[in-house]
């Protein structure tokens, strides 16, 4: 654990300029990227749908950095937590769905290249649009 951060549940505080609190996805070093929530509470306003423009901006953000990657001829990526992306997603369903545009992007423009989900439910991960699971 990191000395300069304190736990409050799945949030972390950290000594940070900006974002102070954060949600965690496992570790306190997992920061929960804003894929949305499949179901927002509305009094909860921190909790934003998977096609609010800041969950899209996340989505546009992985797929510039797979972009980067992959023009450097790595051959693919490994997912770690993937299913868990989307918070709230308790059938996975949205988070399923995620994959699977995730994958359509990655065929159109490295088809040659994989994606490795590390998903407890391997048949999960490969519906969703994983080539592998881990």
């Amino acid at each position: 654990p990191n000395p300069s951060v304190s736990q409050r549940g799945t949030f972390v505080e950290a000594n940070a300029q900006r974002a102070k609190y954060y949600m965690k996805n496992y570790f306190e070093s997992q920061p929960a990227l804003n894929y949305g929530f499949a179901h927002p509470d509305p009094s909860k306003p921190w909790q934003q749908s998977v096609d609010a423009p800041g969950p899209q901006a996340v989505r546009r953000e992985i797929k510039n950095i797979m972009s980067f990657w992959f023009d450097k001829g790595v051959d693919g990526f490994r997912v770690d937590m993937a299913h868990s992306l989307v918070k709230g997603d308790t059938d996975k369903k949205v988070t399923m769905q995620l994959w699977k545009e995730m994958r359509a992007w990655k065929d159109a423009n490295y088809p040659q290249k994989v994606l490795i989900a590390e998903w407890s439910h391997p048949s999960m991960a490969v519906t969703a649009g994983f080539d592998l699971t881990s």
